[in-house]
């Protein structure tokens, strides 16, 4: 190779002068004022590649999630199921569970777009949980209270005796994930 004896008349830029509003890399779409991530996770990144303890920190941020939406479903539902008079309400005015049921998609959507911005994603999640709590709320005042009790009692169990367990395991389950969906269908079955 040879040189074509170009020569420079300013030293190359430091690094401080790079303006940092631009993406780093092609890595790192989320750059900028728009994407609230927080630093802890790295975008691209995931769960299942990361240390066993934030796999299981993120495990029991998804399970607190999920206790706090079936939270708000039962006591939306019970109020919905013993309380005459918004029983009453709630059969004779269809249009707020049409309503219901159209905000819940629109709202599953705004949750998907706003996933990376941080507490707008978390209220967006709290509006379809009490808008999905609405809707279960409707169908269970239609239904004899002893078989929702038990639905209820057994779903609270399995998912109190789940929880314990992956609160406190130590076993690897991202190998498994394969067989999950053949354990759906036979459970289905």
């Amino acid at each position: 190779m040879s040189h074509t004896g170009r020569s420079y008349t300013a030293p190359p830029p430091a690094y401080s002068q790079v303006p940092s509003s631009e993406p780093s890399s092609s890595r790192d779409p989320h750059v900028g004022e728009e994407w609230d991530v927080p630093e802890d996770f790295k975008v691209g990144v995931n769960v299942s590649d990361c240390d066993v303890s934030i796999r299981m920190a993120f495990v029991r941020k998804v399970y607190s999630i999920l206790f706090a939406q079936l939270f708000m479903s039962t006591v939306v539902a019970g109020i919905m199921m013993y309380n005459d008079s918004v029983k009453y309400w709630v059969q004779t005015n269809g249009w707020a569970l049409l309503l219901s049921t159209i905000s819940t998609f629109i709202l599953l959507i705004a949750v998907l777009w706003k996933r990376l911005s941080h507490p707008l994603n978390l209220q967006l999640l709290a509006a379809f949980t009490l808008s999905e709590s609405y809707c279960v709320g409707t169908v269970v005042t239609y239904y004899d209270t002893e078989i929702v009790l038990q639905a209820l009692i057994l779903t609270t169990g399995i998912f109190v005796g789940l929880t314990l367990f992956t609160m406190q395991s130590k076993y690897d389950f991202s190998g498994m994930f394969p067989y999950s969906g053949f354990d759906l269908a036979y459970g289905i079955i």
